[in-house]
């Protein structure tokens, strides 16, 4: 088990944590220590399984976007961005006029 002897954050660590009324309470109070028993001992397997769930999605969208289609026009940056004098025809503007 790891122990954390030095824990920094944004407003130091005075050994409270803040609820959600804004008020501030000792990280050992009984109260936090049942919040946490309760997340982290009945709900833990609900946590788990939702972590599991979003990450099957994830992995569904990453394959559905990369898949192989057929009948589908792709986008080929290459041939709009590649530009030869075939292809563009130079025109002489005269300042303050338009073509």
């Amino acid at each position: 088990m790891v122990n954390l002897t030095r824990i920094y954050t944004r407003t130091g660590d005075d050994g409270t944590t803040g609820l959600a009324d804004g008020t501030r309470m000792p990280k050992y109070a009984p109260r936090i220590e049942a919040i946490g028993a309760v997340l982290y001992g009945r709900y833990l397997f609900l946590f788990e399984s939702a972590g599991v769930v979003l990450l099957v999605a994830m992995i569904g969208t990453i394959l559905l976007t990369h898949r192989k289609r057929t009948g589908v026009r792709k986008q080929i940056i290459a041939d709009q961005v590649s530009r030869s004098r075939d292809n563009v025809e130079l025109k002489k503007v005269q300042s303050g006029r338009g073509i």
